[in-house]
């Protein structure tokens, strides 16, 4: 079900609406930069205790780099593939539910 959701095209519209606003400089790809602004608001968006605390932009681009390293698979930045790659595996991890396509959706669109 999980990679069947991955496909879906209203899953794949709506990661290309984080591609979109992800890409700031609208160069076609995501460096270090946009990724780490990317990950610090899904970062504060999904734990706002966490941001309660003094430092917690710190641990969190703490996280986002050792993601940064791994999700980018050794080139210098993530291509449109890459991207979407990385983002459903990020909304993977925090769906909570039956990994549903419509629960997909829903969360997506609560962080879009």
């Amino acid at each position: 079900r999980r990679d069947i959701a991955r496909f879906d095209p209203m899953v794949r519209k709506l990661l290309e609406g984080f591609w979109q606003v992800c890409d700031r400089d609208k160069s076609g790809s995501i460096d270090l930069e946009e990724y780490l602004f990317l990950h610090l608001n899904l970062y504060a968006a999904m734990n706002v205790e966490a941001t309660q605390k003094e430092g917690w932009q710190d641990e969190a681009r703490v996280v986002a780099t050792r993601e940064w390293d791994f999700d980018r698979q050794g080139h210098s930045s993530l291509n449109r593939d890459r991207f979407f790659t990385s983002f459903y595996q990020i909304v993977d991890a925090w769906l909570v539910g039956e990994p549903t396509t419509q629960a997909y959706v829903k969360f997506l669109c609560f962080l879009l």
